[in-house]
């Protein structure tokens, strides 16, 4: 990474830091830093999305800058909850010194990863939230606040008196469903009516079918606005407005970025997407990890902050170091 990137990112970093609330203290005691083997469970294989390629990279990162193994590991079946349950197990039944989690349910995992804490294995939760009790931290969006910026960008760019479908990843991630609140208010606002919420469990193809049949039913053509809440939610529904030829009709808002997404919004396809700072997920996680591991207070909670990507500032240069931290 060039050091003018890394300076850039690490005043995010400060910010983000400057934003973190109460503290609590980890559990596994003192260890040497060159002992420490820390798994980072992502919801997807990093190969298939840029998204968690940066979080593998801002986590690797931070296991070379404090002398940690990093496992970096993810469902073979693209947010598969079972497949990321017996991932939990793996690993703490192999002892590893923290693990650091994207949940794919807030819930569903609470059994193994409040088992892993018992035998004295931190939780740090990155991407979206757990309900576990054995939580050290949580290193996110604030998807609520995300949403709203969605929103807000929404009637900015559509105006008012108008329907928005909202196509979404699942209904049991936490991080969705705040950026859908968050959306939902901030149209409300702006006038925007949401008519209808579908998922898509992270199939760009089953998001694109969505998508056109919204269009399809939609006789009136009140839709003018279509909110993905993920990237491949956002990517279905740029599929289904360019396959239908509907760039000057259908206003698309997405979240996070990619190859693609900018590929979409230098063709008019997408008016501004939502991006978060995945890189600092994945840095902070690991960091923090060591800090539980070693004893250190660990903020409970951690915004790593969005921005609004559109057209206008996508060649600024502080937006290409966010959009593209690995540098190719």
């Amino acid at each position: 990474m060039k050091n003018k990137t890394k300076r850039f990112l690490k005043n995010v970093l400060l910010v983000s830091l400057a934003l973190s609330s109460v503290s609590i203290m980890g559990g596994c005691g003192s260890k040497k830093n060159d002992s420490l083997k820390i798994a980072v469970l992502s919801k997807k294989q990093a190969e298939v999305s840029n998204y968690w390629k940066i979080i593998k990279k801002g986590s690797e990162d931070a296991g070379k800058e404090i002398g940690a193994e990093v496992i970096f590991d993810a469902p073979q079946d693209p947010a598969n909850l079972e497949q990321q349950i017996e991932l939990v197990n793996k690993y703490a039944n192999e002892g590893v010194s923290a693990i650091v989690i994207a949940p794919i349910d807030k819930d569903a995992l609470n059994d193994s990863l409040n088992a892993a804490s018992e035998n004295g294995i931190p939780i740090i939760a990155i991407d979206s939230d757990t309900n576990a009790k054995s939580k050290k931290t949580c290193i996110s969006t604030d998807n609520y606040a995300g949403g709203k910026t969605a929103g807000k960008a929404a009637a900015d760019i559509a105006g008012g008196d108008i329907k928005a479908f909202i196509v979404s990843d699942s209904e049991t991630a936490q991080n969705t469903a705040d950026r859908i609140r968050g959306f939902t208010e901030a149209a409300k606002d702006g006038n925007i009516e949401v008519s209808d919420v579908q998922y898509c469990d992270s199939d760009r193809g089953k998001a694109k079918d969505i998508a056109l049949d919204a269009i399809k039913a939609d006789d009136k053509n009140e839709i003018k606005v279509m909110f993905g809440a993920n990237e491949a939610s956002t990517l279905g529904i740029c599929d289904a407005v360019a396959e239908e030829g509907l760039e000057d009709t259908i206003s698309v808002i997405g979240f996070d970025c990619s190859d693609d997404v900018i590929d979409f919004m230098n063709k008019n396809v997408i008016d501004a997407t939502i991006v978060q700072n995945p890189y600092n997920m994945g840095y902070l996680g690991v960091k923090n990890a060591q800090k539980a591991c070693n004893g250190e207070s660990v903020s409970s909670a951690i915004d790593t902050g969005v921005t609004r990507v559109t057209p206008d500032n996508l060649d600024d240069k502080d937006i290409q170091f966010l959009i593209n931290p690995l540098g190719n």
